[in-house]
């Protein structure tokens, strides 16, 4: 079983990684984990060729789609016997379309792992910072806030769209 299933088609490992990190921590009782600004995806890899992705959507036909990760952001939280967290990645497409994944999910013992998958396509960037606010009852909280620097960060098209700009 593996933790917010993102099957990309080019590299199938880390997401076994992901899950064993996870069952480890639980058999640990370690139930906090916050890792700031996690897996930086750096510009070199928007230069190499894009990777097929195809996102699962609670509710939905999966979104299938070619492009380039941009930023992934996690947090993680829970008390003895539930672990919950939320895991945000952020996308280009090689049409320069924006897509934003939000999975929240819960691992309670005896039930098992339960997850949403929330996945939009935006035109612009603002669109999409909406859409992550949206997503939170109208605020970006921190994980949602370290994915998208992370992708502003990660694509020059976005650097200036890190911040709210006023004259």
């Amino acid at each position: 079983m593996s933790l917010c299933v993102i099957a990309d088609i080019d590299v199938r490992g880390p997401q076994n990684r992901r899950s064993h990190q996870l069952a480890a921590s639980v058999a640990a009782g370690i139930f906090l984990s916050v890792r700031p600004s996690t897996t930086p995806y750096a510009v070199d890899q928007l230069r190499g060729d894009p990777r097929d992705f195809r996102i699962p959507r609670t509710g939905d036909r999966d979104l299938a789609f070619r492009g380039w990760p941009l930023s992934h952001a996690e947090e993680r939280g829970g008390s003895p016997g539930t672990l919950r967290g939320v895991d945000i990645d952020i996308y280009m497409t090689v049409g320069l379309r924006l897509v934003g994944h939000v999975c929240q999910w819960t691992l309670e013992g005896g039930q098992g792992l339960r997850e949403e998958h929330r996945v939009a396509v935006h035109d612009t960037a603002p669109q999409l910072v909406q859409w992550l606010k949206e997503d939170n009852a109208g605020f970006l909280d921190a994980p949602r806030k370290r994915a998208w620097i992370g992708a502003c960060q990660a694509w020059p098209g976005l650097k200036r769209e890190a911040a709210e700009r006023v004259d």
